[in-house]
């Protein structure tokens, strides 16, 4: 809150008060001769019966319109009392306000004082004068040389005691990680980001080689590390450092990034614990098998109608989980159905008997499994398309 003043200011009251109001009102355009404020400030009153100036109350204003002043009564150990019309307002400066707003010299007789800003050597310094004395209290250059040395001198700057300011580690906003950065060196807590360059140096120990933020948490013992990475890709990893070993990268998955959602290959970082000898200067790809991959991955649906036949037994030999479906032919009464191990797995058999009725079945074939269609109608049998997700 701000304490607010002005000269000489002084009303007279325009209408009695109780004890208790929170507002009073002075005569018209006395209001304008204490000062505006505005929210938060204030300025002492002290109200005074002019039937018995030994009457009177302190008061504290927080608010102004026009004529009207906003009070907080019995101030500074005053009581609350009533005041009439043509009593009298005046703005004082009261002991409580002095107390409170202005320091305290202790020890020193403060007759004559004075704070005294003079210029050494191109350099301010504060000083006390009293008579013919002075005394140097604080020396402002002084003080811009502990700023600076207690604060952090550089964006990395890990010297014990010193003050963060703006921009470091991640403060305000993101380090730059140079172009060939190891991610085992940045151990920090603090928010990094790279900007990378696929055309460069593969950065080592990242999750993937794309541009993105890190995170660095400092827990006990260790250290996490949280990697998203920008743009359409949107994904997130995460991995920790604990006792001078780090884990290796765990991807996390949603909706967002379902593109990555299947992984056909996992790259494996210097440094994560491979064991049995090699060359470890270098990231390693490891290819999965495609038989670990979900259905549809890899796969496209295929038209073998003219390629397969009702009531023959087929064997499943891509290795991969496929999908069968069969619409039987046109006709009145037609029936469709899939065995997969010689067990029934799907039928589907059609009564209507008005124009183009149909009949289709569906089965989920797992790699190595067997698979027979069986389809028709009242007059014949046959399958009208057989398609494969293969």
């Amino acid at each position: 809150m701000a304490l607010k003043l002005s000269n000489n200011a002084s009303g007279i009251l325009a209408a009695a008060i109780s004890n208790s109001a929170t507002s009073l009102t002075l005569r018209s355009g006395h209001g304008s001769r204490f000062p505006a404020l505005s929210s938060g400030d204030w300025f002492p009153i002290t109200v005074v019966r002019a039937s018995d100036p030994s009457q009177f109350e302190i008061m504290r204003c927080t608010a102004r319109n026009g004529d009207t002043l906003t009070v907080v009564r019995a101030q500074e150990g005053t009581s609350a009392i009533t005041f009439s019309a043509g009593d009298v307002v005046e703005l004082r400066l009261t002991a409580g306000t002095l107390e409170e707003n202005f320091p305290q010299v202790e020890g020193r007789n403060a007759k004559n004082l004075r704070f005294i800003i003079s210029s050494v050597g191109g350099k301010p310094e504060l000083k006390f004068k009293s008579g013919n004395n002075e005394e140097t209290v604080v020396r402002l250059s002084d003080l811009g040389t502990a700023a600076t040395r207690d604060v952090t001198t550089s964006r990395t700057d890990t010297t014990a005691g010193r003050l963060l300011k703006f921009g470091d580690f991640g403060v305000g906003y993101s380090i730059d990680i140079p172009q060939g950065a190891n991610l085992n060196d940045y151990t920090t807590q603090g928010e990094y980001r790279q900007n990378m360059n696929a055309n460069a140096t593969p950065e080592l120990n990242y999750p993937a080689q794309l541009a993105g933020a890190l995170k660095v948490m400092n827990v006990a013992n260790g250290v996490i590390q949280e990697y998203t990475t920008f743009g359409s890709t949107r994904r997130k990893f995460l991995r920790g450092l604990y006792d001078v070993v780090w884990s290796g990268w765990v991807e996390f998955y949603s909706s967002g990034n379902d593109a990555s959602l299947v992984k056909t290959s996992r790259t494996i970082s210097t440094g994560t614990g491979l064991t049995g000898g090699g060359d470890l200067s270098a990231n390693r790809t490891i290819s999965l098998a495609s038989s670990h991959w979900p259905i549809g991955v890899g796969q496209t649906w295929q038209d073998v109608t003219a390629q397969r036949a009702l009531n023959t037994t087929y064997t499943n030999s891509t290795g991969r989980t496929i999908v069968v479906s069969i619409v039987a032919i046109s006709g009145r009464d037609s029936y469709a159905a899939i065995y997969v191990d010689g067990k029934l797995i799907f039928h589907q058999r059609d009564t209507y008997n008005g124009a183009d009725p149909r009949s289709s079945a569906v089965a989920i074939v797992p790699p190595g499994s067997t698979y027979r269609v069986s389809s028709g109608n009242y007059s014949g049998t046959g399958v009208s398309l057989w398609m494969e997700l293969r």
